[in-house]
C-alpha cells in the first residue's frame, strides 16, 4: 500500500492523486493501419510495421475506459525524426482535437495544454493515434497510454 501524504500517494513515478490509481494501455505495431490501404506500402515483422515507403501514415484506435484521466502518451519506433499525435475525435461533427503530439520515443505528459479537457467521455468522443513515418525500412514497435482511474 501506498504512503499518503496530503492529495498524493507517495510514488516513484508522477504524483498520484489519492483515490486514483495509474493505468497504462499498450497498443503493438501491428495494430497500426495505413491511411491508405489499398496503396500504402509496409510490411509487419513480428510486433512491428515497417514502412517500403516515405511518407507513410499509420492510425489506430485506442480504447480508453469512460472517464479516465489521460496524463501521457508515447509510441516507441526506429526514426526520433518521425513524430505521432494522440486525437479525440467528435462523434457528431468528426472534427480532431489534439491531445498530444511528440516525436517517436518521446513521452508526452503535457496532455492539458493541448487538449480542452483529458478526460476520456465516450460519449462525445473516440481517440486515435497517428504516425508519420518519413522513411524507408523505418518501423514501429508499439504505444503506452498512461492513464488514471478511480480505485
Amino acid at each position: 500500500m501506498a504512503l499518503e501524504f496530503g492529495l498524493f500517494k507517495e510514488s516513484t513515478g508522477p504524483l498520484i492523486p489519492i483515490g486514483r490509481r495509474i493505468e497504462y494501455y499498450h497498443v503493438s505495431g501491428i495494430n497500426f493501419k495505413a491511411k491508405n490501404p489499398d496503396t500504402d506500402q509496409y510490411r509487419l515483422i513480428g510486433n512491428k510495421l515497417v514502412s517500403e515507403q516515405t511518407n507513410l501514415e499509420i492510425w489506430c484506435p485506442i480504447q480508453l475506459p469512460e472517464g479516465a484521466e489521460i496524463i501521457a502518451a508515447v509510441a516507441y519506433g526506429d526514426n526520433v525524426n518521425d513524430t505521432w499525435e494522440l486525437y479525440r475525435t467528435n462523434t457528431v461533427t468528426n472534427d480532431n482535437d489534439n491531445v498530444a503530439i511528440a516525436p517517436i520515443n518521446t513521452e508526452s505528459v503535457d496532455i492539458s495544454t493541448f487538449a480542452q479537457s483529458h478526460i476520456v467521455d465516450g460519449s462525445k468522443h473516440t481517440y486515435s493515434m497517428k504516425i508519420n513515418i518519413g522513411d524507408i525500412d523505418n518501423g514501429i514497435g508499439g504505444a503506452r497510454i498512461t492513464y488514471l482511474t478511480k480505485e
